[in-house]
């Protein structure tokens, strides 16, 4: 098709209705405070994580008491990751429980500069002229 008969297609009426909702508030976010709302943090991977950790020492910890080890260096190895996948999910529960306000701190930061603003802006429109 050339452009002009382009120009000449007929484009489908639509209806658009707008339905006002009384006040609409738009905050200023910066570019790190909206990826960090927008992948939610770490903190969901450290309490998976954690789980994961806790959960395999805790099963590894019932082996050692339910089972007769009778190798010294079966025992030892069992021991050692008992202890490290015990010791990592107590970790990455420490950093789930830091880490975990990270989002709600970010949305507190926005909405408080939204309060420091004095005045309003308000855009007038063409319908406020009118009445």
């Amino acid at each position: 098709m050339t452009d002009e008969q382009n120009s000449q297609r007929i484009v489908p009426y639509t209806k658009i209705s707008l339905v006002g909702m009384g006040e609409l508030v738009v905050y200023a976010v910066s570019e790190d405070e909206l990826r960090l709302l927008e992948r939610g943090g770490p903190a969901s991977t450290f309490l998976n994580l954690a789980i994961f950790f806790t959960s395999v020492g805790a099963s590894f910890l019932a082996s050692l008491l339910v089972a007769d080890v009778k190798s010294n260096r079966a025992f030892i190895v069992v021991v050692v990751v008992t202890v490290a996948t015990l010791v990592a999910g107590f970790v990455m529960f420490v950093l789930w429980r830091r880490s975990s306000g990270d989002a709600k701190s970010a949305i507190q930061r926005i909405r408080e500069r939204a309060r420091m603003q004095q005045e309003p802006l308000t855009i007038p429109t063409e319908d406020s002229g009118k009445q």
